[in-house]
Order: structure tokens, then C-alpha cells, then sequence
């Protein structure tokens, strides 16, 4: 067993782990503008993920020793236009701070990737900010970045 192994585990959400997610996901949006209200939009995610739609799944990655949340990855599953098979495309991956630089990322990366081809998916895909270089950095170990440019566009009135 390596360092990583023993420092964090990787494993799905449970009913009890409401509070320490609340905390991770309030921390991971900091300062992030949003639509909705934190609380509405953190009870829809965790509602979400407690009902276990198979369009939409999250990794806890804990604290080994105690096995207290540190990390999430939320994923979801969907049509892809350029294979018979869905894809899987991660869209929020966060570990608290003091946790970072200890492999939790590349556990959580690496438990979505066998997902991904447990299930028979076609790819894997996600997005960062381009000067998220400590992101970037554990992400350019699993794939190349695309040169394509994403667009938003809100529906709200």
C-alpha cells in the first residue's frame, strides 16, 4: 500500500455526510457567482446524489485514518453524439486545502476513469480554467487538452 493509499480512500456519499459536503461544496464555490442560492443549489446536488440517478454520481474522497470527507468529484452520464455509448463528463472535482498535493486528486481521477470503463463509456471529459495550472498539472497526466472554446449562454429571462 502507498502513501496515498493509507493517507485518503475513495467512496461514495452517504446520508451522514451532509454536513462535511455542505462544507467542501460552500468552500469549492467561493466567490463563484451563481444563478440560484447556495442553499437551494447545494440541496438539489445532494438530493441528486442521495437518490442515485444514474445520470448523476459524486466520489467522496475521505481521510483514511478517520474517514471524514476532504474531496468530492461530481460526474454525470450523457448522450454522446459521437459513439453509440454515453459519455462521462466530470464537472466539479475539489479537495479541501489542506488535503492538496497528496494524491487525493489523482485518486479521485482514477476511480472516475474505472467508472467510466466499468460501465462501458466511450470517454471521459472536463474543463478548467486556463490559468488553473495546479489543476491543470494533475489533469495533463490523464489527457490532453482540447483547443476548442467553450460558450454559455443563460436561459433565464
Amino acid at each position: 500500500m502507498n502513501d496515498t493509499q493509507t493517507t485518503f480512500r475513495v467512496d461514495r456519499f452517504e446520508e451522514a455526510d451532509k454536513t462535511a459536503c455542505r462544507a467542501l461544496w460552500a468552500a469549492y464555490e467561493q466567490g463563484k457567482v451563481r444563478t440560484d442560492s447556495f442553499d437551494a443549489l447545494f440541496a438539489r446536488l445532494w438530493d441528486e446524489l442521495m437518490a442515485g440517478m444514474p445520470s448523476f454520481s459524486g466520489f467522496c474522497l475521505r481521510d483514511a485514518a478517520r474517514g471524514e470527507p476532504v474531496g468530492f468529484a461530481f460526474f454525470v452520464r450523457h448522450f454522446c453524439t459521437k459513439s453509440t455509448q454515453a459519455e462521462l463528463y466530470l464537472s466539479d472535482l475539489f479537495i479541501a486545502e489542506e488535503w492538496r498535493g497528496k494524491g487525493g486528486g489523482a485518486m479521485l481521477m482514477d476511480a472516475l476513469i474505472a467508472q467510466g470503463r466499468s460501465e462501458g463509456l466511450e470517454r471521459a471529459s472536463w474543463i478548467t480554467r486556463p490559468g488553473n495550472l495546479k489543476s491543470r498539472t494533475l489533469y495533463d497526466r490523464y489527457a490532453s487538452g482540447e483547443r476548442w472554446v467553450r460558450y454559455k449562454l443563460s436561459l433565464r429571462s
